[in-house]
């Protein structure tokens, strides 16, 4: 019967494999388990940061016990069941990584406009349910985005016209153009991404456009059906 220390050699053993297919390594002398641990060390997610932290010991730890030949590793140290468990967690992340499209807000759900909509009926719509953003689509195709911003942008360009109760999406369509937010972006995301690999698109860098929807489709591709959308509430959710 395994103990826990050839249980956690094991267990290292298989994450070490994983990350090599993960991260298409063979050269055997570059540890891929360091390479990981950097990866999330670099995020810009606390709890991100502290799982590359933890990994580092227990690469530290596992080196010990396989190449220190000054003391007898086996007495030195006596692996805990929390940190087996560390590592079966990370080799789960690896087998069954959680996609985007098994966190996303379906299209169904998604509070969209067309063309055609009237824009007093939107305003109130969005007001009321607290809603800041609203893809347009096409044949579910997104042709752009209407917001705030956008109203802001098309009131300072015309200040003679005023919103009247026929006014439709399709009259503000030339400033929801998906470039056309000054101070917003958008997104179009494979839909199956690992979700982990997503979430640091959040992170507004300096210069960079604060990232408000991750539109997700079959292949990423901006001309592809919309299947749901991810912002940065949906992350702090799940």
């Amino acid at each position: 019967m395994q103990d826990n220390n050839d249980i956690f050699i094991t267990l290292f053993n298989r994450l070490d494999m994983l990350l090599r297919d993960y991260y298409d390594m063979d050269n055997r002398s570059t540890s891929c388990v360091k390479r990981y641990e950097d990866h999330l060390k670099h995020s810009s997610f606390e709890e991100i940061r502290e799982r590359g932290f933890i990994l580092e010991n227990i690469r530290n730890i596992r080196n010990t016990l396989i190449h220190d030949a000054k003391i007898n590793a086996k007495d030195a140290f006596y692996v805990s069941d929390e940190v087996n468990d560390f590592l079966k967690k990370e080799i789960e992340i690896l087998l069954t990584p959680v996609k985007a499209k098994d966190k996303m807000v379906p299209l169904k759900d998604v509070y969209f406009v067309t063309t055609e909509n009237k824009v007093h009926e939107v305003i109130r719509y969005m007001s009321m349910h607290y809603i800041s953003h609203a893809p347009i689509l096409l044949k579910k195709q997104v042709i752009g985005v209407f917001s705030e911003s956008t109203l802001y942008t098309f009131l300072l360009q015309h200040e003679n016209i005023s919103i009247s109760q026929d006014s439709k999406i399709g009259d503000f369509l030339p400033y929801c153009g998906l470039m056309e937010h000054t101070s917003e972006r958008f997104m179009f995301v494979n839909a199956n991404l690992p979700i982990m690999d997503l979430r640091e698109n959040f992170v507004k860098k300096k210069g960079e456009k604060r990232l408000v929807m991750l539109f997700l489709t079959e292949n990423g591709k901006k001309d592809e059906p919309l299947l749901g959308i991810l912002t940065a509430g949906d992350f702090l959710k799940k």
